[in-house]
């Protein structure tokens, strides 16, 4: 995934809110990743992230199993 995309999800639409280091870097627990993970399988499936973004892990999983 280009870090562009995922820059632009976090800010524009906060689908995850990773912490930051004392450095300034980005840093992903395991949930965001697999957050990540269904965004981007469900955005490859056709569906809107302004629309995904608000929904929570578990209703990502659900509409995957779908």
């Amino acid at each position: 995934m280009p870090v562009a995309t995922l820059r632009i999800w976090e800010q524009r639409y906060q689908a995850v809110r990773p912490t930051t280091a004392a450095s300034g870097h980005r840093l992903y627990l395991a949930a965001d990743v697999e957050r990540v993970v269904l965004l981007r399988r469900l955005t490859e499936q056709g569906h809107a992230i302004r629309l995904l973004a608000a929904l929570e892990t578990t209703q990502l999983h659900e509409m995957m199993r779908a």
